[in-house]
């Protein structure tokens, strides 16, 4: 309930406030103060001033979720684009899947002990109905809200992944040198001089 419509609250014929005790919130009240949270939790870097104060700087903020859709269906999509849009007005949504799904469904079972026992027919089905939930994920946020990156291709093509960050709205001279794919085996072995050449950069 906290998470549909706590400011929907049905009142009875003459009572004045819901069970919560509160008069009914306005749509859209929460949208700066939640913005506001994730800004909390994840703040940009501080900015030296010259009187010795610090700032934060006025980056672009965000986070990864990767269980946005879980234990929901295609029905659930439009109610989530419609709480995300309340919620978070100025927020953008980059949206990545994997078009290979046989090659996904393989990598969930070579990888993730929980599908090692899986049938491969049925993990194939799985990762597509996922593929599809996030399709129309971006089909109801629009072009303007919701940025579609498919990983079989931009991990390949860094330019594909560099016109995602212009979208975003950083500088047209900030880029990616080069796509670093650190998976589970570079994670064990660091390649740090790797790591390096392919961090976020800004030319001169």
């Amino acid at each position: 309930r906290t998470l549909r419509h706590p400011f929907k609250l049905e009142l009875p014929k003459g009572q004045e406030k819901g069970a919560w005790g509160h008069n009914p919130i306005p749509y859209g009240s929460f949208a700066c103060p939640t913005q506001a949270i994730i800004e909390t939790l994840n703040p940009p870097p501080l900015r030296q001033e010259p009187n010795g104060t610090q700032q934060q700087q006025d980056d672009i903020v965000g986070f990864k979720t990767i269980r946005l859709f879980r234990n929901n269906t295609m029905a659930h999509v439009p109610g989530i684009v419609h709480f995300l849009k309340e919620h978070f007005p100025c927020a953008r949504y980059l949206v990545n899947y994997r078009s290979d799904v046989l090659a996904q469904a393989k990598s969930q079972a070579k990888n993730l002990p929980a599908y090692r026992n899986q049938d491969l027919g049925e993990g194939v089905a799985l990762v597509q109905a996922e593929t599809d939930r996030l399709r129309l994920f971006h089909h109801f946020m629009g072009n303007g809200t919701a940025y579609l990156l498919d990983s079989s291709e931009w991990t390949r093509n860094v330019t594909i992944l560099n016109n995602a960050i212009k979208w975003l709205g950083f500088h047209s001279n900030c880029a990616f040198p080069r796509v670093l794919q650190w998976d589970m085996k570079a994670q064990k072995q660091p390649q740090k001089e790797g790591a390096e050449a392919a961090e976020f950069k800004m030319d001169s």
